[in-house]
């Protein structure tokens, strides 16, 4: 999957399996984003502002210039995750 500039604000992606994708510029603040896979994307500029993000997978990934402002992040693996 690659995508720029998408709004995806107050949606519910939980459980979605986004792996190896690339996405710049997105909008998902507010999203219910629980258990989302995002393993091996590259996230540029991208907005997490106040999105539930508990137990999701950004493993391996690349996150430049994301914004996570009182995003929950309880429980979520960023392991090898360059931020």
């Amino acid at each position: 999957l690659k995508t720029e500039d998408a709004d995806l604000s107050n949606t519910n992606f939980q459980g979605a399996i986004l792996n190896e994708a690339t996405l710049l510029h997105c909008n998902f603040n507010e999203a219910k984003l629980a258990e989302i896979q995002f393993r091996l994307a590259s996230l540029t500029l991208c907005s997490f502002t106040n999105s539930s993000l508990e137990n999701s997978d950004f493993s391996n990934s690349i996150l430049t210039d994301c914004m996570f402002t009182n995003a929950n992040l309880e429980g979520a693996n960023l392991s090898g995750a360059h931020l």
